[in-house]
């Protein structure tokens, strides 16, 4: 495994809000809060889920942790992105926050579509955004 690549101490980065509104009933609300942090070149360096309930999102948290540590060791985020874009489980819904993400399949469907369009290449872009782009 490569050596991991420390991020520096004051850092950049972007928080973004979606909120979901589930397909199926009971219709819910889920608000999440994406927040990354970059290297000095911009490039993804960590990335964070917070909100939802109270205890916060459990799993969808520890995988953005994990993602943050395959990201600092090298790991290509359009590799990452294709990965984890368009996985189908529950929530699934409209959203309400990047108007070019009208619906997602799933939390890391919607996470890793977001992701690649501010941080990955263009050709990940276009597969991301098809005709739309």
């Amino acid at each position: 495994m490569t050596e991991r690549k420390k991020l520096p101490i004051t850092r950049m980065g972007l928080t973004h809000h979606v909120e979901i509104t589930t397909f199926d009933a009971p219709v819910e609300v889920i608000d999440i809060y994406i927040t990354t942090g970059t290297y000095d070149n911009g490039a993804l360096g960590e990335l964070f889920l917070e909100g939802w309930k109270k205890e916060g999102l459990g799993a969808y948290d520890d995988w953005a942790t994990a993602s943050s540590i395959l990201i600092q060791s090298g790991y290509e985020i359009d590799a990452w992105c294709r990965k984890f874009a368009f996985t189908r489980r529950p929530p699934a819904g409209r959203c309400k926050g990047d108007e070019r993400l009208p619906t997602c399949m799933s939390i890391t469907d919607y996470v890793a579509r977001w992701i690649g369009l501010h941080y990955g290449s263009e050709d990940l872009k276009v597969f991301l955004l098809g005709d739309k782009g």
